[in-house]
């Protein structure tokens, strides 16, 4: 494709990721199967990817504005899917000294990314899980909850992010198996009425492992129970807010940018005093929360949109207080 080209504002996502990949390698690229990619799916744009390229690939951002970035020779491409220039995104601090971008007013560029910034852009493996019992919701429903979270850790270009839902065929010992085959380095779950017995079993399996992972709870369920499993988990995180900014300083704690304190919404165990912002509830500990309606950014990722559907379930938008759509 041309420059012209590519400028046009009737070029795709997939148009540019073709003309992408055709620039890294000197292989024949089959496009029909680059159009195929779900872009929705970033998991799945980066295994093809690394089947089609010599080098290591990332693939980061929100669904609107996918990042790719691949090792082309000892220098990366950096690519945004949407076509907005590298310059008019909200780049995350340590970025600053650690990607470097040569063009950052187009949405392609060659790109120098130290050991640092590979990092933050790949750890920490995120898994975000929602629980499930059919008798009690019989119909399965997009997991609205987890894919926010989703969203809100993915646009802080830190850490790669997976998501089980186990209305879509998964069982609790699948759950357990696929942490234990590949243990996330933090594990969010997402539970409701009816799901206790679920949780108890799943936190139980996760904090016998050799090294458990930060693991985050938050749904009505959790809000409900909140000093029974602090009890239980001292070290489990209780998510009792808005999770968005919660899973995003729950982020930036692994890394050691936060201290506990500082990860606004949770509730924890702890004996140490109460600290500048934090309200001390006997050995209990709680954060400041942000509210909902604080939150400006409501769209969902989509991973599971397709697999809801797939399982005769449905999804639900809302547009705003009082209107929603329902999708089948």
């Amino acid at each position: 494709m041309s420059n012209q080209t590519l400028n046009a504002q009737d070029i795709t996502p997939h148009d540019r990721l073709i003309d992408t990949v055709e620039r890294c390698t000197d292989k024949a690229v089959s496009s029909n199967e680059l159009l195929r990619l779900p872009l929705e799916q970033p998991h799945v744009i980066r295994r093809a990817l690394e089947d089609l390229l010599p080098g290591r690939v990332v693939v980061t951002g929100t669904i609107e504005r996918r990042l790719l970035l691949i090792e082309h020779g000892e220098r990366w491409m950096a690519v945004d899917l949407s076509g907005e220039a590298h310059a008019t995104r909200r780049w995350p601090g340590w970025a600053a000294d650690h990607l470097m971008l040569e063009a950052p007013n187009s949405w392609l560029s060659p790109a120098a990314i130290d050991e640092q910034a590979m990092q933050r852009l790949l750890r920490p493996r995120v898994l975000l899980t929602a629980l499930y019992r059919p008798e009690i919701f019989p119909l399965p429903r997009f997991p609205l909850a987890i894919s926010d979270l989703a969203r809100a850790a993915r646009s802080t270009l830190t850490g790669q992010v997976d998501l089980l839902d186990m209305q879509l065929g998964a069982t609790l010992d699948d759950l357990i198996a696929a942490i234990g085959e590949n243990p996330p380095d933090i594990l969010g779950v997402s539970a409701t009425f009816g799901q206790h017995d679920l949780m108890l079993r799943l936190l139980d399996q996760v904090y016998s492992m050799a090294v458990a992972p930060l693991v985050l709870a938050g749904g009505s369920l959790t809000a409900r129970n909140e000093r029974l499993l602090l009890d239980r988990y001292p070290q489990l995180l209780v998510a009792r807010g808005a999770g968005e900014p919660t899973i995003q300083d729950a982020i930036s704690y692994w890394h050691g940018d936060l201290s506990l304190p500082d990860i606004r919404g949770i509730g924890y165990s702890g004996n140490s005093r109460a600290q500048k912002g934090l309200l001390q509830v006997g050995r209990y500990r709680r954060t400041r929360t942000i509210a909902n309606r604080a939150q400006t950014d409501n769209l969902p990722e989509l991973d599971l949109l397709d697999a809801t559907f797939t399982h005769r379930g449905v999804a639900q938008l809302v547009l705003q207080p009082g209107i929603v759509i329902t999708v089948r």
